[in-house]
């Protein structure tokens, strides 16, 4: 549950950053609806209380910064991406078809940091 509303946050915010406006000098209607950023802000910092993480996420959009989060000293500070891409990689590949959440990923036998890590992985059990 806390994943999916961690991915709620991610597809939030790029809808967020989708969200700018547009010319359209051809357009049949004279005005675009405006998006109410405020209670955008306010149902996704309500999301990470909810929550309760110690983290803070952050958006650009070319001309705005945006901080989000219930830590928001921590995006004063640089931190290595680690997993965060992953839920981007596994999704990208399974809506093109190149994995599956059942396929096994081989371990290349190397020693990781925790033992547990040790085995071979579906994509689901990996995550």
């Amino acid at each position: 549950m806390k994943l999916l509303k961690i991915l709620s946050l991610v597809c939030l915010s790029i809808s967020i950053g989708a969200c700018a406006e547009h010319s359209m000098s051809r357009a049949k209607t004279s005005t675009i609806p405006q998006v109410n950023n405020s209670i955008i802000d306010q149902n996704v910092q309500a999301l990470f209380n909810e929550i309760s993480a110690d983290a803070v996420f952050v958006t650009y959009d070319g001309q705005n910064i945006k901080k989000y989060g219930t830590h928001l000293d921590r995006a004063k500070t640089a931190y290595i991406p680690a997993s965060t891409f992953k839920i981007a990689n596994a999704l990208i590949g399974l809506e093109n078809h190149k994995a599956t959440s059942t396929e096994i990923f081989k371990w290349d036998g190397k020693p990781r940091f925790f033992k547990a890590w040790d085995k071979d992985f579906t994509l689901g059990e990996a995550m």
